[in-house]
């Protein structure tokens, strides 16, 4: 039997509502209260799974 690393990524996703006068401002509002902790997403904003070979271990 051979030992392999896969890893496995999961995603959160959260919609928030931002005023600005562009889509480039709000994005990076979004971004600076994202990294200010305003928006702190958990288990419950899962949104997607996928599962990838990280590499291969030994045989």
């Amino acid at each position: 039997m051979s030992i392999f690393k896969v890893k496995i990524i999961e995603t959160l996703e959260s919609e928030v509502s931002i005023e600005a006068d562009n889509l480039s401002d709000a994005i990076q509002e979004a971004e600076e209260r994202w990294h200010n902790s305003v928006y702190i997403l958990t288990g419950d904003n899962f949104a997607d799974v996928t599962f990838k070979s990280a590499e291969f271990v030994s045989s």
